[in-house]
């Protein structure tokens, strides 16, 4: 009866041993493709985006992502664009949003594929202005927990 029990405990590590690190493969997987679509819509919007954002010059924009701040399964990525001057932050989520939501509808996305979740202003050491742009990918349960969770928060913050 021992036995049993002995090899119940072997194949549980043994499933744990296996299933944990396919699983990390298949979130990285995810998060590369996901950074691939975050990026390739942001700079096809980036050139409608730097006149009413006051950006300026921008080559081209490369994502951080921050899922160590928000865990493993959100999608999320931040842009850090350099800025003539501040804008108010509502006039600038709203302007990504609809640049994001059109160029989401051109790729047959849903509505609300692509969804700026926070937006900030910093200025650095030399006195350059940046602009922090967070923008989530809600395509994992975790991104549209962390979504929900936020529109909770601003509702709640009115």
């Amino acid at each position: 009866m021992w036995w049993i029990l002995i090899m119940g405990v072997f194949v549980t590590f043994w499933l744990i041993r296996w299933i944990k690190p396919i699983h990390q493969w298949q979130m990285h997987q995810q998060r590369s493709a996901s950074n691939e679509v975050v990026t390739a819509a942001f700079q096809a919007i980036l050139p409608r985006l730097r006149a009413p954002l006051a950006l300026k010059q921008v080559v081209s924009v490369q994502p951080m992502m921050i899922e160590h701040i928000w865990g493993y399964e959100v999608m999320l990525f931040e842009f850090v664009l350099p800025v003539q001057q501040e804008l108010q932050v509502e006039f600038v989520k709203v302007e990504v949003m609809e640049l994001l939501a059109s160029y989401g509808l051109t790729q047959g996305w849903p509505l609300g594929a692509l969804v700026v979740s926070d937006v900030w202003y910093e200025r650095g050491p030399d006195k350059m202005k940046w602009l922090h742009l967070e923008v989530a990918h809600a395509i994992t349960q975790g991104t549209r927990d962390y979504l929900a969770d936020l529109a909770h928060l601003e509702t709640a913050e009115k």
